[in-house]
């Protein structure tokens, strides 16, 4: 099972840092009260961010060289990403109900409210703290949510406050210290309609971070660190 998802796995980070096409900052406009912790996107396909290490409870695996079937995805991805089209995003927030579909790339440049409306929809509920999702993130549920053609994106676990995680640790296993939860950079997810297997395929295909499946819980985890990928 676990090579189904490997063996679209791809080395060549085609779409790891796409070139910004301008930003605005996400304190602008009072917007630190949605995102006190900014998040700028890699300038022009520049430096990529530092790689983040595999949860320690989890058995990650590096991915293996490029098949053709990721080629080819990736390329689709690109094409994309590149034809202008607005980018809109219907994201659930499946532990309070909330919902928002928002347009947060139009017109050549991200929409620093529409973005910050996202981090505050993805909050932790449990200490009602928000920080600035990563851009990334939401670039990678539009194209795999395209991909598979669902209409909308249930995210299961979005921020996570430092205080959270750790008590989320001592309740279950497989809870990382480190986790990216933390700084905004990781979410589990679900696509209606889409098998899990299906979502972690096309994640771990676009090689753009780590990808977990957890298909006995019925959600994939999606992260921008490094590339790699665990789950049966």
């Amino acid at each position: 099972m676990r090579a189904s998802i490997l063996c679209l796995a791809a080395a060549a980070a085609l779409l790891a840092a796409p070139a910004a096409l301008g930003q605005q900052d996400y304190t602008a406009q009072g917007l630190s009260v949605y995102a006190p912790k900014p998040v700028k996107p890699v300038r022009g396909g520049g430096t990529a961010v530092a790689a983040a290490p595999a949860p320690a409870a989890t058995v990650s695996a590096p991915p293996p060289p490029p098949g053709p079937q990721a080629q080819a995805l990736q390329q689709k991805a690109r094409a994309m990403l590149e034809e202008g089209l607005p980018r809109r995003l219907t994201v659930r927030n499946s532990s309070t109900g909330e919902q928002a579909s928002v347009v947060y790339w139009v017109g050549g440049q991200y929409d620093s409210w529409e973005l910050a409306r996202i981090s505050q929809l993805l909050r932790d509920h449990h200490q009602n703290d928000t920080i600035a999702i990563d851009w990334r993130l939401a670039d990678l549920l539009w194209l795999v949510a395209r991909l598979s053609g669902a209409e909308s994106v249930n995210v299961h676990s979005g921020y996570r406050s430092e205080k959270t995680n750790t008590w989320l640790a001592s309740m279950q296993a497989g809870v990382a210290p480190d986790s990216l939860h933390k700084t905004g950079k990781a979410l589990d997810v679900s696509l209606p309609g889409v098998s899990p297997r299906t979502v972690a395929a096309l994640a771990a295909a676009l090689s753009w971070g780590g990808v977990g499946f957890y298909g006995d819980q019925g959600h994939v985890h999606l992260d921008v660190g490094a590339v790699r990928t665990w789950g049966p």
